[in-house]
């Protein structure tokens, strides 16, 4: 057939939002006839759905996730002639503007050493599996393959990335991480990890100082070392 398809199965039901291809309406069976029948279909999905759920049901397609708001909101399959690469990723930022990068997915590889910047990019590259090429795109390296983290010389501005001026490194422990906060005019204190190093929000306020200056801290495990890094928002 000559006809595109746009197909936008329920995701909620009354117990709330659904997880699994399998509990969609129309089900994944009759999405999948749909779109073998159509030229090319965008079928919107779950941010949580992967190649495998889809080869599944029978579906192939360009896998698109889509972030707003630095979350994952969905997922689109574009099949047939509506689709371009094997996997993209997209932002959507703050004025509705859509930026999105494309290509092979792929792991992120080895490990960099921490630059003057360390970055976090939007969830939706690694999602993705894409953070290397956006790594690549904007110059930067990725700090270490399972951390989702980039960091480079310099960084320009972008609705993907968000930069940290790098101040100190240190092994990670309670007392050495307020001291120097505490030698850094530290107020507010934000903590990020990944991977459950730490718990944040105790963190948090175990380093909350009384100073005037707000400053990030990544509590982040290098293999078996866990460190802190302390950084400042550009």
């Amino acid at each position: 057939a000559g006809w595109t398809v746009h197909i936008d199965p329920a995701r909620r039901d009354g117990s709330g939002r659904l997880l699994r291809l399998g509990d969609l309406a129309p089900g994944a069976g009759v999405i999948a006839r749909l779109a073998s029948r159509s030229a090319g279909a965008a079928i919107k999905l779950m941010p949580g759905v992967d190649e495998a759920d889809l080869a599944g049901v029978g579906i192939e397609g360009e896998l698109e996730y889509i972030s707003r708001g630095g979350r994952l909101s969905q997922a689109v399959v574009w099949t047939g002639s509506l689709r371009r690469h094997r996997r993209s990723a997209t932002v959507i930022d703050g004025s509705g503007r859509a930026h999105t990068i494309a290509g092979e997915p792929h792991e992120p590889g080895d490990a960099h050493g921490l630059g003057p910047w360390l970055v976090q990019p939007d969830p939706v590259a690694e999602r993705a599996g894409l953070l290397p090429e956006l790594a690549d795109r904007s110059g930067l390296d990725v700090l270490h393959p399972r951390l989702g983290l980039l960091t480079g010389e310099a960084l320009e501005p972008s609705a993907w990335l968000a930069g940290f001026r790098v101040i100190e490194r240190m092994p990670w422990r309670v007392e050495r991480v307020r001291a120097s906060l505490a030698s850094l005019d530290a107020g507010i204190v934000e903590v990020k990890t990944r991977g459950g190093a730490c718990d944040p929000d105790e963190v948090q306020r175990q380093l909350r100082g009384d100073g005037e200056r707000m400053l990030t801290v990544f509590v982040l495990r290098f293999g078996e070392k866990i460190e802190a890094i302390v950084t400042e928002r550009g």
